[in-house]
C-alpha cells in the first residue's frame, strides 16, 4: 500500500519544500502591473499575499496547511482588505483607514512578512505521503478510536452549556474532539460510511451555527478538515482551486445576509431560524447583488479589513494613548498559564478592554471586536519593535507544530489534533490573550486526555 501510494503521488519532502522560490518568482513577475498605481509597500504587500495564496494552494492536499491557512487569512484580513479599502475610499463613518495608506502599510506589510518568514524558518519537512500512510496504518489497528471520539465530542457539545461557568471552556474544547474523530474516520480505507459520518457532522455543526446565528466555527472547521478530505479524495491543482473558490462564494454569501438573518432570527425558534437562513441564503444566491452593488462590497470588505481596527490603533498610539510596552502581552502570556482561581485579575474574552483603549472607539458591552496580534503588538512595541514581536511569534507558532508533526511520526493521532490547537491561532483579528489561551489549553488538554486514554482505557494512543 505504501509502495502504491508513493507512486501516485509525488509530494515528496524535498518538493513541498523546493516550491516556495518558484512561487515567488511567479509572484514577482505580478508586480509592474501594480507599479503604476500602487505605493511601494502595497505593491510587495500584495505580490506577497498572492505568494502565500498559492502557497496555500499548492500544499494543499500535499501536507497539512495549517501555518500556510494561518498567514493566507493574515494577508487577506491586514493587507489585502486594507488595500480594498483605500481604493475604494469607504466612507463609512466608523470602517475606514484612519491613517493614510503609507503609514499603515509601513506597520502591516513587514509585519506580515516579518511573521511569515518567522512561520518559514521553523516549517517542518513533512508531506502527505507520511501523513497519509501513518495515520492508515494507525486506523487499521485501531478503528474504534474514531467512533469514541466523535462521541466524546457530541456528549460535550450538549452538556457543556449546563456545565459551571469555570469549566465550560473545557467542554467547548472537548466538544471539538468530534472533529478530531471525524478527521480519523476519513483515514479509513474501503469504508464508504465515513462519508456518512462527515455529512452528519458537518450537518450538525452546520444547523447549530444557524440556530445561534455564529458561523465562525464552521468556517474554520470547514477549511481545517477540507485538508483531510482533499487528501482523500486526490484532488489536482484545478480541482483545488475550484473547491476553494466555492468555499469562498459560500463564505461570502454567508457574509451578506448574517446581519440580516440576526435581526430576523431574535424572536424565533429553532426551526424557523433554519427555514429563515435557507430563504435568506436562496434570495441572495439568486439576485447575486452582493458581487454588484457598491453598499454591499463595502460591507462585505468591512468583515473582511482587520486594517480599520489596526488603522486606529496607528492613529491613537502614542497620539492620545501611551505605548503599553509589554504589559498586554506580560498578561496575555500570565493568563494563558495560571487558572483564574490564581490570577483573579484575569479578564474575560471578547477584546474589548483591548479595543476601547488602543483604539479609542467605544463598543457596547456585548460586541466583541479584537484588536489582532499585529494591532497589539504595534499597541506595545511602535512600529520596529513590533516587526521583531511578529517574527517571533511567527517562530513560537512554528516551532509549536513543528514539534507536533514530529510527534506524530511515534503517535500518528496528534495530527487530527492539530487542527483543534490551532483553531484560534488562524484567526488574524484575534488578540493575543484570546489565541494563547486556547493554544495553551488545548495543548495541555489534548495530551492530558491522550495520557488517560493510554493509562486508564489502554488505547494505543
Amino acid at each position: 500500500m505504501k509502495t502504491q501510494f508513493s507512486s501516485e503521488y509525488s509530494a515528496t519532502k524535498h518538493e513541498v519544500g523546493s516550491n516556495i522560490p518558484k512561487l515567488f518568482l511567479i509572484c514577482c513577475c505580478a508586480s509592474p502591473l501594480l507599479l503604476f498605481s500602487q505605493e511601494i509597500l502595497t505593491v510587495i504587500g500584495l505580490i506577497w499575499c498572492l505568494f502565500l495564496f498559492l502557497l496555500f494552494v499548492n500544499r494543499l492536499g500535499r501536507t497539512l496547511p495549517v501555518l500556510e491557512l494561518l498567514v493566507v487569512v493574515a494577508g487577506l484580513q491586514w493587507v489585502f482588505g486594507a488595500w480594498i479599502a483605500y481604493v475604494s475610499e469607504s466612507d463609512h463613518w466608523r470602517y475606514f483607514m484612519y491613517v493614510e495608506e503609507g503609514e499603515y502599510m509601513k506597520l502591516a506589510v513587514p509585519g506580515l512578512i516579518c511573521f511569515s518568514i518567522g512561520i518559514f524558518i521553523f516549517y517542518p519537512k513533512l508531506s502527505l505521503q507520511d501523513i497519509n500512510v501513518n495515520l492508515q496504518q494507525f486506523v487499521q489497528g485501531n478503528g474504534k478510536i474514531a467512533y469514541w471520539l466523535v462521541i466524546i465530542g457530541l456528549i460535550s457539545t450538549y452538556i457543556g452549556p449546563y456545565a459551571p461557568v469555570g469549566f465550560r471552556f473545557v467542554f467547548y474544547l472537548i466538544s471539538s474532539f468530534q472533529y478530531a474523530g471525524l478527521a480519523l474516520l476519513l483515514f479509513k480505507r474501503n469504508n464508504r460510511s465515513k462519508w456518512l459520518w462527515f455529512v452528519g457532522i458537518m450537518g450538525l455543526l452546520t444547523t447549530s451555527s444557524i440556530i445561534k446565528g455564529m458561523f465562525h466555527d464552521l468556517f474554520l472547521w470547514s477549511v481545517l478538515l477540507s485538508s483531510f478530505v482533499i487528501i482523500q479524495l486526490r484532488l489536482g491543482t484545478s480541482a483545488k482551486i475550484l473547491f476553494i473558490t466555492l468555499g469562498f462564494l459560500a463564505a461570502i454569501l454567508v457574509q451578506s445576509i448574517k446581519s440580516q438573518y440576526r435581526l430576523l432570527a431574535s424572536e424565533l425558534n429553532e426551526e424557523e431560524r433554519i427555514g429563515l437562513f435557507t430563504q435568506l441564503m436562496t434570495e441572495q444566491a439568486d439576485n447575486m447583488d452582493v458581487f454588484t452593488e457598491q453598499s454591499s462590497l463595502e460591507m462585505l470588505n468591512v468583515r473582511l479589513n482587520q486594517g480599520w481596527i489596526i488603522s486606529s490603533i496607528v492613529y491613537n498610539i502614542p497620539r492620545f494613548e501611551p505605548f503599553a510596552e509589554g504589559e498586554t502581552i506580560i498578561k496575555a502570556v500570565q493568563a494563558s498559564l495560571l487558572p483564574r482561581f490564581l490570577f483573579p485579575d484575569k479578564k474575560e474574552a471578547g477584546g474589548r478592554e483591548n479595543f476601547r483603549r488602543f483604539t479609542g472607539i467605544g463598543i457596547r458591552d456585548d460586541t466583541s471586536m479584537g484588536t489582532s496580534i499585529l494591532g497589539e503588538a504595534y499597541a506595545n512595541y511602535g512600529f520596529e519593535r513590533a516587526w521583531i514581536f511578529m517574527s517571533i511569534w511567527g517562530i513560537i507558532v512554528a516551532w509549536v507544530f513543528r514539534r507536533l508533526m514530529y510527534y506524530g511520526k511515534k503517535r500518528p493521532i496528534i495530527y487530527v489534533f492539530i487542527p483543534l490547537i490551532f483553531l484560534q491561532v488562524i484567526k488574524a483579528e484575534t488578540e493575543l490573550y484570546v489565541v494563547l489561551n486556547h493554544f495553551v489549553k488545548s495543548l495541555i488538554l489534548v495530551f492530558v486526555f491522550l495520557w488517560l486514554a493510554r493509562r486508564i482505557f489502554k488505547w494505543q494512543v
